[in-house]
């Protein structure tokens, strides 16, 4: 008791700490303080604010359990999130060392916060039309993550968000996104050995063995941390889909990161007795496949178009049911892309008069 904060890095390594109990006085966790424990489990005291998940990074925890009587945060689902629910602080590491492990933001969430999955292992993440901003670092070094899709009503991406994520290869933007930070897509990091190799030279030390996965103690020996010699540059391998002239567009030109122009449902509304569909046009089309899905289902083909086609008249459908659209492009050169986000929209039924009767006191139907 009467400890008011961790320093950085206090803890970080330990392999053989598996629990810890943080007294009520503690106010400040430093970053990294429980970086690669074994912890499986966390109280957060009520006092302790000003957390992200750099404070955790390949830990093992899988449950977060936040003090009730703290003022600014709550936990749910064993994850950090703010008191209101709309900031997402910290999704617990530990469970994405499950494999195929589902994450789904709730539904009031408006903010994801700076670092909130740094350096997990998550594979896949759906950014739901009611999150609003995703602050820097994110998704940083989350080298699993392979597949993202945003759905349109974000709006903004901060810096470095998805930096050094080396599996993630495409990305599908809306348009509904208005900014993006530097290096936030696209970005991985590169180790300059040979700067390090001569600087090591230079001081008569010897460099033998040196690798990028070794530099940052030969870093060391000079006096440097590791973060002198990262790099960030652009994957070549990645290719960024958005409809053109979008913010999208403009990251990819401005990055020199590889741009695709995206066919997206741009409308979908209730026309008479069916539902018209409308997408945006794309160059070097091949065909297009038109899918749809009905409220929490899965999504089915309902149509292949050639290159040319951009609406549809969906007439197979039923009252009173919310259906999303989302169309997936198939370039000439074989490469594809799904825009599982797509559109979505309840139809209903159009009301038919059935008799219109005529009398002294009015009209009756």
């Amino acid at each position: 008791e009467g400890v008011k904060s961790i320093m950085e890095s206090a803890f970080a390594g330990e392999k053989y700490l598996e629990k810890i109990t943080l007294p009520d006085s503690i106010e400040f966790v430093g970053d990294g303080a429980f970086a690669y424990t074994p912890l499986t489990s966390l109280n957060i005291p009520k006092k302790m604010g000003e957390i992200t998940g750099s404070i955790f990074t390949g830990s093992a925890i899988k449950q977060f359990n936040v003090d009730s009587r703290n003022p600014y945060y709550k936990s749910y689902n064993g994850d950090i999130y703010s008191k209101d629910m709309k900031e997402l602080v910290v999704a617990a590491p530990g469970k994405f060392s499950e494999p195929g492990y589902n994450f789904v933001i709730p539904q009031k969430v408006k903010t994801i916060n700076e670092s909130a999955f740094y350096c997990t292992k998550i594979e896949n993440i759906k950014i739901p039309s009611n999150v609003t901003d995703v602050e820097k670092m994110a998704f940083a070094g989350c080298h699993n993550l392979s597949e993202v899709i945003v759905e349109n009503g974000v709006r903004r991406f901060y810096d470095s968000v998805f930096l050094a994520c080396s599996a993630l290869k495409v990305v599908h933007l809306p348009a509904s996104v208005d900014y993006i930070g530097f290096y936030t897509f696209g970005y991985n990091y590169s180790v300059d050995l040979d700067a390090l190799r001569q600087m090591l030279d230079a001081q008569g030390l010897s460099s033998v063995g040196l690798n990028e996965y070794n530099y940052e103690s030969y870093a060391e020996l000079l006096g440097y941390s590791g973060d002198a010699f990262l790099s960030c540059v652009p994957d070549p391998e990645f290719k960024l889909y958005a409809p053109v002239n979008s913010v999208g567009h403009q990251y990819a030109q401005n990055f020199d990161i590889a741009y695709q122009k995206a066919s997206v449902i741009s409308k979908v509304v209730n026309k008479d007795s069916a539902m018209q569909i409308s997408w945006s046009y794309s160059d070097n089309v091949f065909y297009t496949i038109l899918y749809r899905k009905a409220d929490a289902g899965s999504y089915h083909e309902i149509a292949r178009f050639h290159e040319g086609e951009t609406s549809y008249v969906d007439e197979n459908i039923s009252s009173n049911v919310l259906y999303t659209y989302s169309i997936k492009t198939v370039y000439m050169d074989g490469a594809e892309n799904w825009d599982k986000a797509g559109i979505s929209c309840c139809y209903v039924s159009p009301t038919k008069l059935r008799t219109i009767k005529i009398t002294n006191k009015g009209v009756q139907l």
